[in-house]
């Protein structure tokens, strides 16, 4: 017998939120993310964040020089801060889980300050303006525009979804 073919899951583009759409997202989400950049991460970063508005703190800033990935993730839960890593162990939900957290993103390990300081223009511009709505979850962004992000359903399930930034500024979703 012959295996069938898998169906192909095809990118779909996300259209674009109307006026009225947009208002009612920053109304119940706008609140802008306060950041904590993870050790691997180069802290002049923070300061291109900065620079844009944000409220961010390092290692330093946080007296976390040294700790833990557990002493790390417990530091931005407690003080509200999205964490910002490039360490996929953060992406483990059972080492660190989905609940009760204020965002976790891991970055992918960029080859270039060029190509790191695009993906914190994607954070800060299009996920940092919307605090709210990352909280509780792990938005994991790859090389490419790839990004993938995981939350907790009502269910209790969790959920993955997977984006694809282009650049002409359109966003498409995987659809399975």
């Amino acid at each position: 017998m012959r295996a069938a073919w898998p169906r192909l899951m095809p990118w779909k583009p996300i259209p674009a939120p109307t006026k009225e759409e947009d208002a009612a997202v920053r109304r119940s989400f706008g609140r802008r993310a306060r950041f904590l950049l993870d050790e691997n991460l180069d802290p002049s970063l923070a300061q291109v964040l900065r620079d844009q508005g944000y409220n961010v703190r390092t290692r330093e800033d946080a007296g976390l020089a040294g700790r833990s990935d557990g002493e790390y993730f417990q530091a931005a839960r407690l003080d509200g801060r999205v964490l910002l890593t490039q360490d996929a162990d953060f992406w483990d939900d059972r080492r660190f889980p989905i609940d009760h957290q204020p965002g976790v993103f891991v970055l992918s390990a960029y080859s270039t300050t060029e190509a790191t300081l695009d993906v914190l223009h994607v954070i800060a511009n299009v996920l940092g303006r919307l605090g709210g709505l990352v909280e509780e979850s792990k938005v994991r962004i790859g090389v490419g525009g790839h990004v993938t992000v995981r939350t907790r359903e009502h269910n209790g399930r969790i959920r993955e979804t997977r984006y694809l930034l282009d650049r002409r500024g359109s966003t498409l979703v995987w659809e399975d």
